[in-house]
């Protein structure tokens, strides 16, 4: 199959390029570095914070650009600059988190260099905890406190998640908060995710080829959950995991080996790069 030529490579980091060690294999960032080496851009598209994400980007020595929260955020590298962001409205912000505090759920909201955490609840999903961490010349600050979420916060709001290990309690949460003026998504079985409308990850990506008069069919992109349909949408060449839910594969012209096979390198060396198997 010849898929032409490529000018941008998107890929999300959980279950997709990091392994279940949630590391980045040797094969993973010396196809990247190759990539960059012939001109093509790089994107680390998560959503995860940009503080998050740049980590996996200097931890490989790979200029990257980098599409944090689920899209809210584009950055031209791990140092910057932002290029663009899309955060909710604050009065929009407002009225979630009147109606998350009403549901009695446990969620976060994402902001520049925080994450707040809604206060009142024992356990913590995914080791978050109220924390300062520095990386590398970043600060990005968990914070425990509703109270500072609504002072600090809501005029500035990539996104909010909702974490559960209860379906019935995800699914009643999005049915409640279907006319509260944002997306819903989900990026794992335990979560959803609250956005602007219009929002995400294949927006930033869009937003980006148009500024360097790129199209969409020299777009290539990797994916394994629901979180990244509108990134392989806005691709003409989208790849999900081999590990990556049914739904998602329906979408994809190519299934990549498994996160823990290395799939994205072994697609991107046979494809983009033609020196693969």
């Amino acid at each position: 199959m010849d898929v032409g030529r490529i000018s941008i490579v998107s890929m999300d980091l959980d279950g997709t390029l990091l392994n279940a060690q949630q590391k980045v294999s040797k094969e993973n960032a010396e196809a990247l570095r190759l990539c960059r080496e012939r001109g093509i851009y790089v994107f680390l598209s998560s959503g995860r914070s940009f503080e998050s994400v740049r980590t996996f980007a200097t931890g490989m020595n790979v200029d990257c650009g980098i599409i944090s929260c689920n899209g809210a955020r584009l950055d031209a590298s791990a140092y910057g600059p932002t290029l663009m962001t899309d955060c909710i409205a604050k009065e929009t912000a407002e009225h979630v988190v009147d109606e998350l505090l009403r549901l009695n759920v446990y969620f976060e909201c994402y902001a520049p260099g925080h994450v707040y955490m809604s206060d009142g609840f024992v356990e913590r999903f995914h080791s978050h905890e109220a924390r300062v961490l520095n990386l590398d010349g970043y600060t990005l600050e968990y914070v425990d406190s509703t109270d500072r979420m609504r002072r600090e916060a809501l005029g500035s709001a990539y996104k909010f998640v909702v974490f559960s290990p209860n379906a019935s309690v995800l699914e009643n949460t999005k049915k409640e908060l279907e006319r509260a003026g944002v997306s819903i998504t989900s990026s794992w079985y335990d979560n959803i995710e609250l956005m602007k409308v219009g929002a995400g990850k294949g927006r930033a990506l869009s937003w980006f080829a148009e500024q360097k008069g790129i199209p969409k069919e020299e777009i290539m992109s990797f994916g394994d959950h629901m979180n990244d349909l509108d990134m392989l949408k806005a691709s003409g060449w989208p790849v999900a995991m081999e590990n990556a839910v049914d739904e998602l594969k329906q979408h994809a012209r190519l299934i990549a080996p498994h996160h823990d096979q290395s799939g994205v390198a072994r697609v991107i060396r046979k494809y983009v790069l033609g020196i693969g198997e």
